[in-house]
């Protein structure tokens, strides 16, 4: 059965194992949610490039449409501008596909609500512009340009206020989730810069009462021990490793006719 200074070495081991078990368990979960936090705004920052990306894809196919018509109408070549309109139907093709993945996305309810506006704004001006390609076809130009002036380009600019919008607002969100994940990151590097120093702090404190618990024991150990030679009724002399002397007891300073004091330091031979 340990003693009590026994007991409280063993208190101060396990103590002391606990506390880096703990650091070590609380840093690892630290890294880890910091390497989560990291992943989650990297995903959701290539969501938002891909949304931003879409939007944007939306906006130049809808343009190139107007281009086009514009090119068919100006183009003599009837060849040439049935390639026109050949490219003029797959660039709604692509328009209406880009718009498909888009609203598959996973997309805010303000996001939503402004690509359900861009899509009504859009399918007034689709049915218009694929009425002017038919009159230029047709050989009515003239009719075809004006209605171009008058009905496509100003629906074309409502439906495009909504893209304008909607781009803006995927980009203003992705500014707040970066904000959000870059202040979380800081907490948690803080959080681990606490634990750490809370950590040492008491591993310090350990290792110092320890240290003075060992400091005390062998002071009181070498008490002790000098009281017991001194006690002997025998000459008992002590030295260290290289033989010089460090105690005499009272039998054998009487026997040598030295004083440990005076003997301290001196070989024994």
């Amino acid at each position: 059965m340990p003693g009590k200074p026994g007991r409280l070495q063993l208190i101060l081991t396990l103590l002391f194992v606990s506390i880096v078990s703990a650091t070590v368990f609380f840093i690892h979960s630290g890294m880890q949610d910091m390497q989560r936090i990291k992943l989650q705004a990297e995903t959701l920052v290539t969501q938002h490039q891909a949304k931003i990306s879409l939007v944007s894809a939306l906006h130049t196919l809808g343009r190139q449409r107007s281009t086009l018509l514009i090119r068919m109408a100006q183009e003599p070549d009837a060849f040439e501008q049935d390639e026109l309109f050949l490219q003029f139907h797959e660039r709604a093709a692509e328009f209406a596909s880009n718009r498909r993945t888009l609203g598959k996305m996973p997309l805010s309810a303000a996001e939503k609500q402004l690509l359900t506006q861009q899509n009504a704004a859009s399918e007034p001006n689709f049915g218009t512009q694929n009425l002017i390609a038919d009159l230029i076809i047709e050989g009515e130009t003239g009719r075809a340009l004006a209605l171009l002036a008058s009905n496509a380009i100003p629906q074309q600019e409502q439906a495009y206020g909504h893209l304008t919008e909607l781009s803006e607002l995927i980009q203003g969100q992705a500014n707040e989730l970066l904000r959000d994940s870059q202040q979380r990151y800081e907490n948690a590097a803080k959080q681990l810069i606490l634990v750490g120093g809370i950590a040492l702090l008491m591993i310090t404190v350990l290792t110092g009462v320890t240290l003075h618990r060992l400091s005390v024991g062998e002071s009181l150990l070498s008490g002790r021990s000098a009281v017991t030679l001194n006690s002997v009724n025998e000459a008992v002399i002590t030295t260290d490793s290289e033989l010089l002397i460090d105690f005499m007891n009272p039998v054998a300073e009487r026997l040598t006719g030295w004083s440990g004091n005076d003997a301290r330091g001196e070989h024994i031979d």
